[in-house]
């Protein structure tokens, strides 16, 4: 099973609209209770935050950041959350382009796709 969603729309930079989305976010992710989480676009890092510390203990959050100043802040806040040992931030190279279909078909749980703001 893998289950996607996102986050692709321009109001999501408003206050109200993140705290529902964190909302639902957190719920969808406590009723999949995946194995292997892959984020595209890491911002800088909120919703990481928030999918990892809902994980269970040995899930694994795999994170992809293009832009490599976002992917600094992200680092950091993965770091003051004390998660890193459930993620795994990176800035993929265009050789990287279908790591999304290799990550998802060498799992064998459940995973969570999760399409995160264009930044």
């Amino acid at each position: 099973m893998c289950k996607i969603i996102s986050l692709h729309d321009p109001a999501s930079r408003s206050g109200v609209f993140f705290l529902a989305t964190g909302c639902i976010l957190d719920s969808v992710v406590c009723e999949v209770n995946p194995a292997t989480v892959l984020e595209l676009g890491t911002y800088c890092g909120y919703s990481t935050v928030r999918i990892a510390s809902l994980l269970p203990p040995h899930a694994k959050l795999i994170t992809l950041e293009f832009n490599p100043h976002f992917a600094a802040i992200a680092r950091q806040v993965i770091a003051w959350a004390g998660l890193e040992e459930k993620v795994k931030p990176d800035v993929p190279t265009h050789t990287q382009n279908t790591m999304f279909y290799r990550i998802c078909a060498s799992q064998r749980t459940a995973c969570f796709i999760f399409l995160g703001p264009v930044s």
